[in-house]
């Protein structure tokens, strides 16, 4: 095995393709975990900016092998990592002047990333060992930093309704609950639904709230397609 492993962190055309499909297993698993909360960057976004990372890397050890020693391999990766910046950037909202949204798609797009790089420099170990720690902070620890950080007045809820024209009852429907629809914001739905449309809604509360439990209460809306905190 570890002869096999020796092998695969040389740079021949079998390593190559180990890294490129490695890139995109890992980092489509991040993906599948930002899509499953309606993020704007998910499955695509994340594999890209892997295999891109990826690339980068090899093409740095290509350069090396090429031009020898005196080659700086790490030049290239360190403009990967500066550059990624911007489309994190693109991923952060701010609301209301003062809630901010998509810094956890923000870091995991950077992340993916560095991930991209470490695969592409053949340092699988890390790369393994790293997705699923990055997997378990943004999928599980949301739920964590919830119960412990973010209970409030106001939540900011992304939610699908099926059908455009029922809105308002739906919204009534909310407020009927002891909720108050502070803040909407009528977006296309991100699931493409037929007829649906998608709302962007910062709800607000008489007491100290989970934010699990306003979505749980709008899920439970007939003509609600689903619904997450944000």
């Amino acid at each position: 095995m570890w002869e096999w492993l020796a092998y695969l962190r040389e740079f021949n055309i079998a390593s190559v393709c180990v890294r490129l499909l490695l890139a995109v297993v890992l980092s489509g698993a991040l993906g599948i975990e930002r899509e499953r909360h309606g993020k704007a960057a998910g499955l695509r976004t994340h594999i890209l900016v892997c295999l891109g990372s990826t690339l980068a890397a090899m093409t740095g050890l290509y350069i090396a092998e090429i031009g020898g020693e005196t080659t700086d391999v790490t030049r290239v990766a360190a403009q990967v990592i500066s550059g990624i910046g911007f489309l994190g950037a693109g991923t952060i909202m701010v609301r209301n002047k003062s809630t901010v949204t998509g810094l956890t798609t923000a870091a995991c797009v950077w992340s993916t990333g560095a991930l991209g790089l470490a695969i592409g420099f053949g340092f699988y170990e890390a790369s393994l060992l790293c997705v699923l720690f990055m997997l378990l902070t943004a999928g599980q620890f949301n739920k964590l930093e919830r119960k412990m950080f973010h209970r409030s007045r106001e939540v900011s809820i992304y939610a699908e309704f099926v059908d455009a024209k029922q809105l308002n009852d739906s919204l009534k429907q909310i407020r009927d609950s002891g909720y108050r629809v502070m803040q909407i914001h009528l977006t296309q739905t991100r699931t493409n639904l037929p007829d649906g449309i998608g709302a962007e809604m910062v709800i607000g509360t008489e007491r100290i709230a989970n934010p699990d439990d306003i979505v749980a209460v709008i899920e439970s809306i007939e003509n609600v397609h689903f619904a997450v905190a944000t």
